[in-house]
């Protein structure tokens, strides 16, 4: 009988509904409604604004003349814009899903979370990939004294600021994943 006593006593229980749990699916929801709108807008203007038969911006044009890291961020333009969609609307989702506190939906939020901890640290790298190929590029034109050494100096903080944000976000999903894998959380989710 202790032993069923000790099994009781380690199984947390839930005393009701979260703060955080409440707090962090009410802030996506925000977020992931502004995304979701900023998203649906982005790929419509893609659609009309960037297409060469349409008396647009023509993509195909602008990639001949753009260093290769611009062309093919450029090429997969579409590619981009619509995972960004997709990305939104599940985490919409999820944010609604989290705060009724349904199972799968905290476990996708976590998937979520770990996605964006990816996309912050690939940004670091691709951002480094696309601003060395712009700094790579010679001006046809003759540019001012001392250019270069301002645009090394701005490409420098740009970067070291992007990194800081990055990993700061990045810290900051990790944080929230492992308070959605802490056993009271879990626990107000079966």
């Amino acid at each position: 009988m202790s032993a069923e006593v000790e099994w009781q006593r380690s199984v947390p229980t839930s005393t009701g509904p979260s703060l955080f749990v409440t707090l962090v699916a009410w802030i996506f929801i925000g977020l992931s409604s502004c995304a979701t709108l900023i998203s649906v807008l982005q790929n419509i203007m893609l659609t009309f604004a960037f297409s060469s038969g349409r008396g647009g911006f023509p993509i195909e044009d602008a990639q001949r003349n753009a260093p290769p890291a611009i062309a093919f961020m450029m090429g997969h333009l579409r590619f981009y814009f619509l995972a960004f969609l997709i990305v939104s609307v599940a985490t919409l989702l999820c944010s609604l899903g989290l705060l009724r506190r349904h199972r799968w939906a905290r476990i996708a939020f976590i998937g979520i979370l770990g996605l964006g901890i990816v996309w912050n640290i690939g940004g670091i790298v691709l951002q480094n990939w696309v601003v060395g190929s712009i700094l790579d590029m010679k001006p046809n034109v003759h540019t001012p004294p001392n250019f270069d050494e301002a645009m090394h100096a701005m490409t420098i903080a740009i970067r070291v600021i992007s990194a800081f944000f990055a990993l700061g976000v990045s810290g900051l999903f990790g944080w929230i994943i492992a308070r959605l894998l802490s056993p009271q959380i879990v626990a107000e989710f079966t």
